[in-house]
């Protein structure tokens, strides 16, 4: 999450007090770190979410103290008013004997007579108005603070955290609301969709370039220039020590697209003529097209944004990549003269629109 931040100087000094709020005053005053909220459905649920937070509290460390309206209303208050009242009798009983000093320290520790169960009715009207429902319902909402070792910058712990929070089930109906988990979801979110919006995007490429190229060598050269490029990017990314987010990672996709684009115009090229023909030709036009995207790229490189620095560091990788690779793959396959074997043992050359059939076909460099 320390990738998505902006290096701004207004925004360093902001990061500079919530660090320093954080030392002076502990974590979750402020920043992504806050307090996260959960509500249940019934008050009379809040005694037995609390005990089970507190409890996982104990087994993950990510969880910090866990506050609620028992905190400041105590329970079983009838209990402990009709035992007040029984050391009442007791020092009344007491203090009928004594005289003096000794009967005046008892008296000062006599319960008072006008001692009542305290109601949230009768809480201050600040910390009422906080703990109060819009139907009038009062304290069905409890605060949970992250724990010592929680780093709202980590993605393992932002999921840690929201992991060990929704794992108090209990039978109440929980409803779960705060930074720290908003985040969370979104990182599961790209965890379950990324892989899958790839691998729609590849069959989709593949699936249009079988249909305008067919199967032939060039579709063959088109795919792999592509994979290959792909892969060089994500190697390239690794390298460079690029931290996958929920921004960066569309320029995954994204480079698929242009290796499609830049290989299929090499390699119709090359099919009607020498390839080095088309580098020369169609290879300077591909060039000065991915220029263009690689300057577009390049430029929110200077963005005090880190998110947005990411995504144009992937992209601008995945640009150099796919045009690296359509230059140096799909030449070198088209060149590449397919024989087939007859029945005589003879190998005659066959043209590129017989397509590529690995089982009938044998690859010789030409």
């Amino acid at each position: 999450m320390a990738q998505l931040r902006s290096q701004a100087d207004d925004a360093q000094r902001i990061h500079s007090w919530l660090a320093m709020s954080d030392r002076t005053f502990g974590r979750g005053l402020a920043g992504m770190a806050g307090q996260t909220y959960v509500a249940v459905d019934d008050v009379e649920h809040v005694p037995g979410v609390v005990a089970e937070l507190r409890n996982l509290a104990i087994a993950e460390p990510v969880l910090g103290a866990v506050t609620s309206i028992a905190d400041v209303v105590p329970p079983d208050q009838a209990a402990k008013l009709a035992v007040l009242a029984d050391l009442r009798v007791q020092i009344d009983d007491a203090a009928s004997v004594l005289e003096g000093r000794a009967r005046d320290e008892l008296l000062a520790l006599r319960p008072p007579n006008d001692l009542a169960a305290l109601m949230p009715a009768d809480l201050p009207a600040r910390l009422r108005a906080k703990l109060t429902e819009r139907d009038g319902s009062i304290g069905k909402v409890i605060a949970v603070k992250p724990g010592v070792t929680f780093d709202e910058r980590d993605g393992r712990d932002l999921i840690a955290f929201a992991g060990a929070i929704r794992g108090a089930k209990g039978s109440a109906k929980l409803a779960i609301s705060g930074p720290s988990v908003l985040f969370a979801d979104v990182l599961l979110q790209i965890r379950r969709d990324g892989p899958l919006v790839t691998a729609i995007a590849v069959a989709g490429l593949l699936v249009m370039v079988l249909l305008v190229v067919g199967r032939t060598r060039r579709a063959v050269a088109v795919l792999a220039a592509t994979a290959a490029g792909t892969l060089a990017m994500v190697a390239a990314c690794a390298l460079v020590g690029l931290k996958v987010s929920f921004l960066d990672f569309v320029a995954l996709p994204i480079t698929l697209g242009l290796g499609i684009d830049y290989a299929i115009n090499i390699a119709d090229r090359a099919s009607r003529s020498d390839p080095r023909t088309a580098l020369r030709s169609t290879g300077g036009t591909v060039l000065v097209c991915s220029l263009t995207t690689i300057i577009g790229y390049a430029s929110l490189m200077v963005s005090d944004n880190l998110a947005i620095r990411g995504f144009a560091l992937a992209s601008l990788l995945g640009e150099i990549t796919c045009v690296l690779a359509a230059f140096a793959i799909v030449p070198a396959l088209i060149a590449l003269r397919f024989t087939q074997v007859s029945a005589s043992g003879d190998r005659t050359l066959t043209s590129d629109e017989q397509g590529f059939d690995a089982s009938a076909h044998v690859i010789t460099t030409g």
